[in-house]
């Protein structure tokens, strides 16, 4: 038998498979999540689920530093300008020493582990 275990937002309700329906001891299996809609039935075993969870959420982790490490060699490079406009040399390239050290040592790693990230 299926029982409903919640509603999703853009598909059909979620259930959840038995695959004992003989009523002994042996353990009913919940690593497997059904779920209806548009006329088809989806089995998507929660394992996988997990472990795309876990991508998504290391990709995203990923992302939320790249902008940020971003913003800061602008602002590193931004202030670098206005040090060469102010006749500030020294200032000028110790900021432009930091805005490469961030390239090389924040940026890339990160474009290298996931390169779709490059845009």
């Amino acid at each position: 038998s299926l029982v409903i275990a919640e509603n999703l937002d853009d598909g059909g309700p979620l259930k959840r498979m038995k695959i004992n329906e003989e009523g002994d001891s042996k353990p009913v299996a919940d690593d497997i999540i059904m779920q209806e809609g548009g006329g088809m039935s989806l089995a998507i075993p929660k394992k996988e689920i997990g472990e795309i969870r876990e991508r998504t959420d290391h990709r995203d982790k990923l992302r939320e530093s790249l902008i940020k490490t971003c913003r800061d060699g602008q602002k590193a490079a931004k202030q670098a300008i206005f040090a060469l406009h102010r006749g500030d040399a020294a200032r000028a390239a110790k900021l432009l020493n930091d805005v490469e050290n961030c390239v090389t040592n924040d940026l890339l790693p990160i474009l290298k582990e996931e390169p779709n990230m490059r845009h």
